[in-house]
């Protein structure tokens, strides 16, 4: 039920979308600076949203744990 649910709203967003944004689009194309300033603003947002995200992982060989692969290779060699 609720796969079904996520879908039908998936659906709506998407025909929505494809509804609205060439209207949009084709309303800023003698406005040009907006549309860069617009994609600027949500790239700067994506590379601050990814930096916090990078920072947040933790990799085993910074907590002193071995990686299981490395102790075989190193056997094999």
């Amino acid at each position: 039920v609720e796969m079904d649910m996520a879908q039908g709203v998936y659906r709506t967003v998407i025909a929505v979308a494809i509804l609205v944004g060439p209207l949009i689009g084709g309303s800023l194309q003698f406005v040009s600076w907006l549309v860069f300033l617009f994609m600027l603003i949500l790239n700067v947002i994506s590379l601050v949203l990814c930096y916090k995200a990078y920072s947040l992982l933790s990799y085993p060989e910074e907590e002193g744990d071995e990686v299981e692969g490395d102790a075989e290779d190193q056997k094999e060699e």
